[in-house]
């Protein structure tokens, strides 16, 4: 639920939950959309969540070149759930190891992410919306 309590917390509070999620389990929630038109729910799970958990290699993003090293990263896809909205758009629901760019998961990034979603549905897709649902801490 949503909380109507929100305080302000310490800088070192929030340092110190940046630097445990590192080497945790993130869920994420994403409005995607795709290029061409969707196959069945059934067939577009199977398509993209038919093989876990999903291993990437995934060259420092485009978007963050200026401030990273220009290096292949392995992160994992540990689990996806897809909902087919309608002909064009989809839900996806996933949980990923700690410094996954979701963002390009989803579109590729040019090439830079494989395997991708695009690449997966051969089609270009691209990302709505993200949603961090949780950290897992322990």
């Amino acid at each position: 639920g949503i909380c109507s309590k929100l305080t302000f917390c310490p800088a070192k509070d929030f340092s110190n939950l940046q630097a445990d999620t590192e080497s945790k389990v993130k869920y994420y929630g994403c409005h995607c959309w795709s290029k061409a038109v969707l196959p069945s729910n059934d067939e577009l799970q199977m398509k993209l969540g038919s093989s876990l958990p999903i291993k990437l290699q995934q060259r420092t993003p485009v978007r963050v070149l200026h401030r990273r090293p220009n290096i292949i990263r392995d992160r994992y896809i540990l689990s996806l759930k897809c909902t087919r909205l309608d002909d064009h758009n989809f839900q996806l629901h996933l949980s990923t190891s700690a410094g996954t760019y979701v963002k390009e998961f989803v579109h590729g990034d040019l090439g830079r992410t494989k395997p991708s979603v695009a690449g997966l549905l051969g089609t270009t897709t691209d990302i709505l919306q993200l949603d961090c649902e949780g950290i897992q801490l322990s």
